[in-house]
């Protein structure tokens, strides 16, 4: 038990500057924020017609997006860890790969976890100084957010596990998001007439109809709603499967 301990206690050491970097982001963009509001109601901008408090709420995504990301990633770690050479003495350890991979994940997974609440916390004032209610439907964005930068995080993890270099697990990485971005981009295509058309009807109208917007992008609301409510669950099967891929990885650099 005390060589969990103790290996848990050197992985918090090495990533206490990527977790103050992320906290500092949080702080940042939070206070930029609430700037935003308060020059909303008291400022330059309080007779602005084209912009409201509303317009910072999409700073309260932002800064859950780029804080939960630095809170989840263990690049500095393993950083850290390639220079001393960590993966030979890891092998003199008195811990099985089952237990390095459970230390591993249970980090990852507590680190996104502890990003999640300091952006929820943080987004609910922000939110409040913009006179936006904090719903559930905004908790469940945060929550998607969360799970995404769990998921990519793991595969980085995974990643730095198999190359034991930062360069080559980046580069892979950079592959595969691009990859993804791509397919995104056929998606679209796919649906450009669709897309055209729904711009046009923007364009006609003198005023944006915010009903036309919401029944446009229905469907990933919906989804996104009924899937919530089973949120727990997906970070459990992301944590699953990112406890066996780093398994493989142990065990393959025991033999």
């Amino acid at each position: 038990m005390n060589g969990v301990k103790g290996l848990i206690l050197k992985e918090i050491y090495l990533r206490r500057k990527t977790m103050l970097t992320g906290l500092s982001i949080f702080v940042l963009l939070f206070i930029l924020a609430v700037s935003f509001c308060l020059s909303f109601d008291y400022g330059n901008m309080k007779n602005n017609e084209n912009l409201t408090p509303d317009s910072t709420v999409i700073l309260a995504y932002a800064m859950a997006g780029v804080g939960i990301m630095l809170f989840s990633q263990n690049g500095e770690t393993f950083v850290k860890d390639r220079k001393c050479k960590w993966n030979v003495f890891e092998y003199t350890l008195p811990l099985s790969p089952q237990k390095l991979a459970a230390v591993k994940t249970c980090l990852l997974l507590g680190s996104n976890l502890l990003g999640t609440a300091v952006s929820t916390a943080f987004a609910a004032v922000i939110f409040a100084f913009a006179h936006h209610q904090f719903t559930l439907a905004t908790m469940a964005n945060i929550t998607v957010i969360a799970l995404a930068a769990f998921a990519l995080m793991t595969f980085m993890d995974f990643l730095l596990l198999k190359f034991q270099d930062p360069q080559k697990a980046a580069l892979a990485f950079s592959g595969v998001v691009i990859a993804l971005y791509f397919l995104f981009m056929a998606w679209v295509w796919q649906r450009q007439a669709e897309l055209e058309a729904f711009m046009d009807t923007i364009e006609e109208s003198d005023t944006l109809d915010m009903l036309t917007i919401e029944e446009f992008i229905a469907p990933a609301l919906e989804w996104r709603d009924r899937l919530f409510p089973f949120s727990i669950l997906f970070f459990a099967a992301v944590a699953v499967i990112g406890y066996f891929l780093f398994l493989t990885q142990y065990k393959r650099r025991e033999k």
